[in-house]
């Protein structure tokens, strides 16, 4: 089976101009949308969704046509409390050509004139009964949605990059999930895709980083060439010191996040600095990449970790407790960027020097398929001795 069978699949689908169903993660809303490319819509297709779907005709667009167009979001993003801060507009119907707006042949001209690169303001009228939704730029890869996967498949297909979604419901009102979806996609003749599906298919087909500078860095350590890379998601940027031989392909690699307490200031609150330090003198020795990627605090950045800080002081906090105490997320970093920043140098097979499981996770999910996890050893001080339990006991770190 090619690997990419069920994208392709989908795909082809769209460009038929038939509706596919996007499935999305278990710990999100873990449901499945009807997806069509909106230039397809039509009476037929728009009836069709309103009597198998909650009825919501969606339409995910990209946010400078919706302001062409002069449509808003429903509340800011900073005012927006849904639970996956979903970019809702002011809902629209078409100035001319409808009636009540809320029928099926009423929301397909509604669309048309959404898709239309003729329309202006002057033919939409706000509200309605279709909802625009707005595209996060990068989709999938910064927001795992059905507004951005069905964008992204637009994408994909060579399509006009307007869609349509409603999500799935059952008779009874209650959502469609799980076994019932996959029923009603062999009833229908239906593709199904799942946003990590999207995912993986660009991950593969696309580079997010890119190289902005590099020279030589003799160190303490040894001869290292360091490497600036930066992103399309934000402007962070990222630090690869490689020792490569020509046309290396398995290496020794350490990703390594930001830590201006210990690395700088050698905090013992922490075992950075001993790690860098450890994995410096080993790709110094044997060759390899250490990677210093900017994920201050596990992700949260400088500012929260110092108050998760003043946290465990005052209230005898773990590190997990004071992250969840102020709203953070326990762990937000991300492999993608390690991966691809690897992927950059030739190397297909890596031994990670980490004492973190995820770490190999995510760098498979990242498309290095060939990880080997290497132990570091354990850098332990009165200070940072309750850190390291935590580690172990509720981050699912291997401290031996």
């Amino acid at each position: 089976m090619n690997r990419f069978e069920t994208v392709n699949k989908a795909l082809n689908s769209l460009k038929l101009g038939k509706a596919v169903i996007l499935v999305d993660d278990h710990d999100r809303e873990n449901e499945g949308d009807l997806i069509l490319a909106a230039q397809f819509v039509s009476p037929e297709a728009i009836a069709f969704m309103l009597k198998y779907t909650s009825g919501i005709i969606c339409v995910p667009m990209h946010k400078e046509r919706l302001d062409e167009l002069g449509i808003k979001l429903m509340v800011n993003e900073s005012d927006n409390t849904s639970r996956n801060k979903t970019k809702f507009t002011t809902s629209v119907e078409a100035r001319h050509g409808v009636s009540t707006g809320v029928s099926a042949e009423d929301r397909t001209t509604t669309i048309k004139a959404l898709c239309n690169p003729k329309s202006t303001t002057k033919d939409i009228s706000q509200p309605g009964h279709v909802f625009p939704l707005e595209y996060t730029p990068l989709g999938v890869i910064k927001r795992r949605g059905h507004t951005e996967g069905a964008i992204d498949l637009m994408k994909a297909a060579n399509l006009d990059e307007a869609a349509i979604i409603c999500e799935l419901m059952n008779e009874d009102g209650t959502m469609m999930r799980g076994t019932r979806i996959n029923e009603f996609a062999a009833e229908h003749n239906m593709e199904i895709i799942s946003i990590e599906d999207i995912y993986q298919y660009r991950i593969y087909h696309e580079t997010i980083v890119s190289k902005e500078a590099s020279a030589s860095l003799p160190t303490e350590y040894g001869n290292f060439n360091v490497s600036i890379f930066k992103t399309e998601i934000d402007d962070k940027e990222h630090i690869a010191l490689t020792n490569l031989k020509e046309d290396q392909d398995e290496a020794l690699v350490r990703i390594h996040s930001s830590c201006a307490t210990g690395d700088i200031f050698h905090s013992l609150r922490c075992d950075c600095r001993k790690q860098l330090e450890y994995g410096l003198k080993e790709i110094g020795k044997n060759g390899g990449v250490l990677l210093y990627l900017d994920q201050e605090g596990r992700g949260i950045g400088l500012t929260a970790k110092i108050k998760a800080y003043l946290l465990q002081e005052k209230y005898n906090f773990n590190t997990v407790q004071a992250n969840e105490e102020l709203g953070c997320p326990i762990d937000s970093r991300e492999y993608l960027i390690a991966a691809q920043i690897i992927k950059h140098f030739g190397i297909t097979s890596v031994k990670l020097l980490s004492n973190n499981p995820k770490k190999v996770e995510g760098l498979i999910r990242n498309g290095v398929a060939d990880v080997e996890r290497q132990p570091v050893p354990v850098f332990i001080n009165e200070h940072n001795k309750a850190y390291l339990e935590t580690k172990e006991k509720v981050l699912g770190h291997i401290l031996k």
